[in-house]
């Protein structure tokens, strides 16, 4: 090898599924009509949906029954291809066969009508004296609900009421499908009608659409779902995400406008900017619709960019629609005008939650003077039953939801209203409130059913934030909250999300935070940067926190502050010793707390943090004393390990200590030990907890097992690795990757791709993060390998090469090692 090419090798080192046939068939086996209604809707599904005619033997037996009916049914024809909800669809069809009623219930444009007519087409030769489509949305007055249903039926049309049930009892002996669309605001007549049909007609079906249940008896409730759409981060350059329902209708209503127009499929920016379009509007159909009719105007992307002023740029639906539908705006004006007025102000003060919410939480901040937070469930479980809200995960506790477009509808009316300001401070207070009670509760259970209860709340904490510190409402409260906030950013995974958090309340602040409240923001960063494993970073972080803490005599958070400084300074091996002293100095302060009460410290830092804190600080210790000194590094590691398993069972500190501990066996050489610490660090951190910890563990396991020469289970975990750090966006997750699968390459005897993978991670801007335990073996090892290649030149080419690759190269790369490509 030449000398140029073991330079570079030594600087890295240092771095570390036909129709007619198909009836006939299921009438000879004699099935059920729920049975065959399924198997003919699955074998139907295959052609276009197209208006039928009834056979002739149905025609006749419905002309003997009442020839003053003029028609057999009186559905409109679908000028539009219907899309999406073959399950829902399928499961429709059966419930019309065995129930009396069903009613299809779902937010304002979501399809209900369009998905009953559909249905109702598909079940127009099942019943011989026709289906017949009410339609109720024109209608203003409720007492003209049943001579509109009598006039579907061919009787005569009356003015008013009907007298009676004589019109009823014309019905008596027919066999039809009765479709009442559009009940929600005219309910109570709809009800009492459809309630005395149904009594008195025993071959009768009602399938109804309405924003909520008519709460009739035997009443089957479909609540009708938006169109499932793709995650925008699942589009890539494959067909990924863009085959769903929501895709197809936006994409065929665009070409209703624009013939020609064509995604081509090696455009992923397009097809990200429909399947953001797609997300903005929920899933909605007839806002699909509506945004879509204006692609040929704004093109896709103004379109998308303009949706966050959505109904502003969604104008002009069809003529022909009612007025209703011609907006988006009316579309929701429809829902609320029919709310009374306390319904009306809950709503919209609704909109201040993001994501779900809890029943205590819209008490919480929707309640007022006039209206008692107990009343507030009353009026937001009639919200769900509208179909304003959405209730979700039922146990153990139920949530709330606004879909996105009602939220913002909802936050429109409130600030026109002047109402916003004071929901905003009531939805921030009642999150300070909650964020407060999680610090109070950590530790009295298990970390991982603390995490789990409080990530629920996490867009509330994140909406709330961004009130109190982004528009500068109440910086003060943010902070606190942010303070409250900062072991779910660790267990959640969310570190670099809070250190961002925490820049935008200095700058918020703009100089003029608290002492103590400005230490407390710099611990969070320094601690998320710990997390991140961003060793560097931690040092100015954590040097001014502990500045802050040693002036105004706080003494226990000075030790925190400290320790974590330490951990900073042990990244850089001529600082080992500066790390020594300040370890020291956390660890005197942990001994001396321990011997009187905990005066000094803020509610919510008791023991448990202090134990925590303390036992990291002894495990740092074993990376400040000298290394060579094994004996007393493993006892430091050991008695904090011990230590923490007892106190924090389940705690992502327990599986720290053990990549701690394999550390030092790599380093004294026992690699079955180092294999058997990471290993159970690597159980561990498979529940819930820190995934960017779970890459330090990857990284521990791949490691050892290549130190005993464990080439494939090293190349499992380190391909676990790589698909993490893409996910997370890791560098140091990327350097330690690229550093272990240039090893694995070089064991594979495939001398390029080694060369290429150690100079991708030679200039990689995560490599000085990475533990120097496994960089200073990994890096060893990778020079053993590459000193057998006897052609220099090319190793040297391979090199360069290699350090000169984007990230995407590498990781195509390393891709290949992974996988055992060719």
């Amino acid at each position: 090898m030449s000398v140029d090419a073991i330079s570079a090798l030594e600087r890295g080192a240092r771095r570390a599924p036909r129709r007619d046939t198909v009836a006939l068939l299921l009438e000879a086996l004699h099935l059920g009509d729920a049975e065959r209604i399924a198997l003919e809707t699955a074998a139907a599904e295959a052609r276009p949906s197209r208006p039928r005619q009834l056979p002739p033997e149905a025609r006749n037996r419905a002309d003997n029954r009442d020839r003053q009916s003029p028609t057999l049914h009186n559905l409109p024809f679908s000028l539009t291809t219907f899309y999406g909800r073959e399950d829902e669809l399928r499961a429709l069809l059966t419930d019309v066969i065995e129930r009396r009623l069903t009613t299809i219930t779902g937010v304002g444009g979501v399809g209900k009508t369009r998905l009953a007519i559909e249905a109702a087409w598909k079940l127009l030769d099942r019943f011989p004296d026709g289906v017949h489509l009410v339609e109720l949305a024109p209608l203003g007055d409720g007492d003209l609900v049943s001579s509109r249903i009598a006039a579907a039926f061919g009787l005569p049309a009356q003015t008013g009421q009907l007298a009676g049930d004589l019109w009823i009892d014309a019905l008596r002996d027919r066999h039809a499908l009765l479709v009442l669309d559009n009940c929600e605001h005219v309910l109570e007549p709809v009800c009492r009608t459809t309630e005395r049909l149904l009594q008195r007609c025993p071959d009768l079906r009602v399938l109804a659409t309405s924003r909520e249940a008519l709460r009739v008896p035997g009443e089957r409730v479909l609540r009708l779902q938006p169109l499932a759409f793709a995650a925008v981060s699942d589009v890539g350059d494959g067909n990924g995400g863009r085959d769903g329902p929501a895709v197809s209708l936006f994409l065929a209503r665009v070409s209703d406008t624009l013939p020609d127009y064509k995604l081509l499929d090696n455009d992923v920016a397009g097809w990200r900017s429909v399947a953001n379009v797609c997300a903005k509007l929920d899933g909605i159909p007839l806002a699909l619709e509506l945004a879509a009719a204006r692609v040929c105007t704004l093109g896709l992307p103004t379109l998308e960019r303009g949706l966050d002023d959505r109904f502003r740029l969604l104008r002009g639906g069809a003529r022909t629609s009612l007025p209703r539908q011609q907006t988006l705006q009316a579309t929701l004006d429809w829902s609320y005008a029919v709310l009374d007025e306390d319904e009306q102000r809950v709503f919209d003060r609704l909109g201040v939650f993001a994501g779900s919410f809890t029943a205590d939480a819209a008490c919480a901040v929707c309640g007022d003077d006039d209206i008692e937070p107990d009343e507030v469930a009353d009026i937001l479980w009639s919200l769900v039953e509208k179909s304003l809200v959405v209730a979700v995960d039922f146990a153990p506790t139920t949530r709330y939801r606004l879909l996105e477009t009602t939220r913002a509808y909802a936050l429109d009316r409130l600030e026109n209203d002047g109402d916003l300001v004071d929901a905003r401070r009531k939805h921030a207070e009642h999150y300070h409130a909650l964020s407060d009670g999680s610090r109070a509760l950590f530790g009295l259970s298990s970390f991982a059913e603390w995490a789990e209860t409080y990530a629920q709340e996490l867009d509330n904490f994140r909406a709330a934030l961004a009130w109190t510190i982004d528009e500068r409402r109440d910086v003060m409260l943010g902070a606190s909250i942010l303070w409250n906030l900062r072991r779910l950013l660790e267990f959640r995974s969310l570190e670099a999300e809070g250190i961002s958090w925490c820049n935008r309340a200095l700058a918020a602040f703009a100089g003029a935070a608290p002492p103590a409240v400005e230490a407390q923001i710099h611990m969070i960063v320094s601690r998320l940067l710990l997390s991140l494993g961003v060793y560097h970073d931690v040092i100015p972080a954590a040097s001014r926190a502990a500045e802050i803490y040693r002036s105004i005599g706080a003494e226990l958070q000075l030790a925190y502050a400290l320790t974590l400084l330490a951990r900073g300074l042990c990244a850089e091996p001529e600082r080992r010793q500066q790390a020594d002293v300040v370890v020291d100095e956390a660890l005197a302060i942990f001994a001396q707390s321990e011997q009187r009460p905990l005066v000094d410290i803020e509610p919510g830092e008791g023991e448990m943090p202090r134990l925590l804190m303390h036992e990291l600080a002894n495990s740092f210790k074993a990376f400040t004393i000298d290394q060579t000194d094994y004996a007393r590094r493993r006892a430091f590691l050991r008695a904090s390990y011990e230590r923490l398993r007892v106190v924090a069972p389940g705690h992502f500190l327990v599986s720290v200590a053990l990549i701690h501990m394999s550390e030092v066996e790599l380093d004294c050489g026992d690699y079955e030990a180092a294999m058997r610490y990471a290993n159970q660090s690597l159980e561990l951190y498979r529940g819930p907890g820190s995934s960017y910890g779970y890459i330090w563990a990857l990284n521990a396991a791949a490691t050892s097992a290549l130190a005993v020469r464990d080439v494939e289970t090293g190349r499992r975990h380190a391909a676990e690795l790589l698909a993490m750090t893409r996910r997370l966006g890791s560098a140091p997750g990327l350097a330690m990757a690229l550093l272990l699968l240039s090893t694995i390459a070089g064991e594979d005897g495939d001398s390029a791709r080694a060369g290429g993978l150690f100079g991708a991670w030679d200039s990689s801007t995560g490599k000085t993060d990475v533990h120097a335990s496994a960089t200073a073996f990994l890096s060893a090892r990778a020079h053993e390998l590459l000193a057998r290649i006897p052609d220099d030149a090319a190793l040297a080419t391979d090199v360069a090469a290699g350090s000169r690759w984007s990230i995407d190269q590498a990781i195509d790369v390393a891709l290949q090692v992974a996988e055992r490509r060719s």
